[in-house]
């Protein structure tokens, strides 16, 4: 926790699938050592009801909801509608959505259906992880949805595609998301900024 405070983490997905792989104590373990390091966190492996993050930055309320749908059936009407009740009370709204086909490059049928579903229920931006390797995106109904970044911090130097990512900078101007895509390369599993 504590490199997380230190490289300005503060907020997570906890929507996986290896968030129970110790069991129910280490996932409780987890969630202590978060709040300790006062690091926020949002989504959980199985749960669709599980509460968002929520936080104001310059006066614009943001909320980040997080899923899982490699091991776990996600129930579509339901986080529809939670995307819907947090439209009331945000500027915008974020989610993180583990998903996808490990190791190929485009997105499922599943994975792109869903993306837009998230978006016609009012997602402002979606982005998606699990596949280790970057999935391009698509602008649906003039929103972002990234099927995949790739990876960011992990130890699969085996491929050339495992071994690249993006990190995104958003920029949120009144109804206005301009996003900067920022290529990185993980070196021992480490990321680092390709100029």
């Amino acid at each position: 926790v504590g490199l997380l405070e230190k490289n300005n983490f503060n907020g997570l997905s906890l929507a996986n699938n290896h968030n129970l792989d110790q069991g129910r104590q280490g996932y409780e373990s987890t969630l202590s050592a978060l709040k300790e390091g006062r690091i926020n966190y949002f989504g959980e492996q199985t749960n669709d009801n599980s509460e968002p993050w929520r936080t104001t930055v310059k006066g614009k309320t943001f909320t980040f909801f997080g899923w899982n749908s490699t091991d776990h059936i996600i129930n579509r009407v339901v986080i529809g509608k939670r995307i819907k009740e947090a439209r009331a009370a945000s500027d915008f709204i974020i989610v993180y959505m583990h998903w996808g086909s490990e190791y190929t490059s485009r997105p499922t049928t599943s994975q792109r259906q869903l993306g837009r579903d998230l978006i016609d229920s009012g997602a402002d931006v979606v982005i998606g992880a699990h596949p280790h390797v970057m999935q391009g995106m698509e602008i649906w109904q003039g929103k972002p949805i990234f099927w995949s970044l790739g990876n960011f911090i992990f130890d699969q130097d085996w491929s050339v595609d495992t071994q690249h990512g993006l990190i995104l900078k958003l920029n949120f101007d009144s109804n206005k998301i301009t996003v900067e895509p920022v290529l990185i390369s993980v070196i021992k599993s480490q990321p680092e900024v390709l100029a």
